[in-house]
């Protein structure tokens, strides 16, 4: 994740993915979405590129308050083109622009 131009999280394969996944707020407690629009998807042959936008939306569960925006920005996603034919992401890079 990149705040201002400078990265702020790098997470790199399953185990540290894993370890985010296990720190990150889960529901019922918490809950945030991200509202994604806006791709822009290039294909090269086996790789694709994506830009998206995004919203982060939060809520609070204790007290029941309407979702609220907490940040936005956007994604650069990058795609190869698997043997069986499936697409797999390769990296994600999430440029907040708004926190």
């Amino acid at each position: 994740m990149r705040l201002g131009g400078a990265a702020v999280l790098s997470f790199h394969g399953r185990e540290e993915l894993a370890g985010y996944h296990d720190w990150h707020t889960h529901a019922p407690d918490a809950w945030h979405k991200h509202v994604t629009t806006n791709p822009a998807i290039t294909i090269d042959g086996d790789t694709a590129t994506a830009v998206s936008y995004f919203l982060r939306l939060d809520s609070d569960a204790e007290t029941g308050a309407p979702s609220t925006v907490s940040s936005s920005g956007r994604y650069v996603d990058e795609f190869a083109r698997g043997a069986d034919g499936g697409w797999r992401i390769r990296s994600r890079r999430c440029d907040v622009e708004n926190l």
